[in-house]
């Protein structure tokens, strides 16, 4: 960042979106607020004057997608956790067993066993 000012200028506005998130702003409230402050101190000034609503955009809809991602791969785990705990249901692993094993409550592998027996 010491030998590309563009860069180190970007580290300043990422630093500066972070601290309005961590002082209690929304996402987007904190990026509007960072465009806003680093044009007033000549971070990215031009750049930002030009395609700061771009930059806002991009940005919520990356951090977005990302926590998206992240429900995706947490149903995934829930979903083979299931297939696992059917599995070892129908070989006749006790349900405290499957519990264990799997990560999911007592009373969700009840659920699944009585479905397993319907």
């Amino acid at each position: 960042m010491r030998r590309s000012r563009t860069l180190g200028e970007y580290a300043a506005f990422v630093a500066c979106a972070h601290e309005n998130i961590e002082n209690g702003l929304s996402l987007e409230e904190a990026l509007k607020k960072a465009v806003r402050d680093c044009v007033n101190g000549d971070i990215l000034k031009d750049f930002l004057k030009n395609y700061g609503t771009d930059v806002i955009n991009m940005l919520s809809m990356e951090f977005n997608l990302a926590d998206a991602q992240k429900v995706w791969k947490k149903d995934g785990r829930i979903e083979c956790a299931e297939d696992i705990a059917k599995n070892m249901l129908r070989r006749g692993t006790p349900i405290e067993y499957v519990s264990e094993d799997t990560g999911l409550s007592i009373e969700r592998v009840k659920e699944i066993a009585k479905k397993i027996k319907s």
